[in-house]
């Protein structure tokens, strides 16, 4: 199982989130904290939710919406936000959660792998 983590998805080169423009983010999950043990989420889906200080939803996006991938062979969790969506997001920071959900357990379980800041800039 991932080890849980935070991020800050804040304006810089490798990570911001600007209006109108296609967010993407790779995310590699690893078991251990020294990052050398590639997590195994083999039958693991995923979701994302973006969420504002009073926990209303900005976002969620899903692997069965597409808006989140694993790929199983390289332990990654990308998440894509198309360009139509974040024009639609207000500038500011906002809250995000990433979730790992096994679906052959019952119920469900749901591992929070990361969460951090998420900020729009225009």
């Amino acid at each position: 199982m991932p080890s849980p983590a935070s991020l800050n998805f804040i304006q810089s080169a490798d990570n911001a989130c600007i209006k109108g423009v296609t967010f993407r983010s790779v995310l590699t999950l690893y078991d251990d904290a020294e990052g050398t043990e590639e997590s195994d989420l083999t039958g693991l889906s995923g979701r994302v939710r973006i969420t504002d200080d009073n926990d209303t939803e900005l976002w969620e996006g899903t692997t069965g919406g597409g808006e989140v991938e694993i790929d199983v062979g390289e332990s990654t969790f990308t998440i894509t936000i198309d360009a139509e969506t974040t024009d639609s997001f207000d500038a500011g920071t906002y809250h995000i959660d990433i979730d790992t959900i096994d679906t052959t357990a019952s119920p469900d379980e749901v591992d929070r792998v990361a969460h951090g800041e998420f900020q729009v800039v225009k």
